[in-house]
């Protein structure tokens, strides 16, 4: 353990890695694979099921900035389900901050996919893999500044590309995790064809897993290479939660 952040002294990877399965997380993973499988797999419902798929991808990206918060604090094992007490500020603005930022980041890679629709060659086209791979770097570091500062601004080229180039290769290493959660369950579901809820199933645990390893990743990283600026940020709002939490207390 490092004595200053309690923090395993393993390689930041290997304990990303064996992250979703220590603590609350195993049973998280399971539980949350299983439901993702269930809502993607009702083609009789597709309506609400797609409704309820939303609202959980919104509650699995408030358990992301969670695994951030909690490792930049010095915790090792994951966190319990997300707190829904105030659904506005736990779970919805952390969805639509994380929608910004994903669409910020994709852009490029979206307009390439939508100029080269329908052809059989879009996954071998250089540009659009550039642009993917592009993206899939930019999008963890990106995450990990608006997680930590609360403000979407900090997205922006100009605090994103100093961490990311600063830091090589750990921020290549969160881009391949990152393309990971996107390819892998695509194998997978084409693997399993004949057996289509099971390639759900393993496609989303595979998904979830490894977003909880990017997370976890993710708040290394930032103890491994931190920003003053956004540290600054953070202590803030520790000190807001707290004055918050006393101004609660009866």
């Amino acid at each position: 353990m490092d004595p200053e952040t309690d923090t395993p002294s393993v390689p930041p990877f290997k304990d990303a890695l064996t992250y979703p399965v220590r603590g609350s997380g195993r049973y998280i993973l399971a539980i949350g694979a299983v439901i993702v499988a269930l809502l993607s797999f009702s083609p009789l419902l597709a309506l609400l099921s797609g409704i309820a798929l939303l609202c959980f991808t919104a509650y699995l990206t408030a358990y992301y900035f969670n695994i951030v918060e909690v490792t930049i604090l010095g915790r090792d094992d994951a966190p319990d389900w997300p707190d829904i007490t105030d659904p506005l500020d736990e779970i919805i603005l952390p969805f639509l901050r994380a929608l910004g930022v994903y669409v910020f980041t994709f852009l490029p890679n979206m307009a390439v996919a939508l100029v080269f629709h329908g052809e059989r060659s879009l996954w071998i086209n250089p540009l659009f893999l550039i642009t993917l791979a592009a993206g899939a770097v930019y999008f963890p570091v990106a995450m990990l500044n608006v997680i930590v500062s609360n403000n979407i601004l900090k997205a922006g080229p100009r605090r994103v590309l100093p961490r990311i180039i600063g830091a090589l290769p750990f921020s290549l290493m969160m881009g391949g995790i990152y393309l990971g959660t996107v390819i892998i369950p695509l194998l997978l579901k084409i693997m399993m064809g004949e057996m289509p809820f099971w390639g759900s199933l393993l496609g989303a645990a595979s998904s979830i897993y490894l977003m909880m390893a990017l997370s976890r990743l993710a708040g290394l990283f930032h103890l491994n290479h931190p920003d003053a600026d956004l540290d600054a940020d953070l202590e803030s709002e520790l000190e807001e939660d707290e004055k918050e939490a006393e101004w609660k207390q009866p």
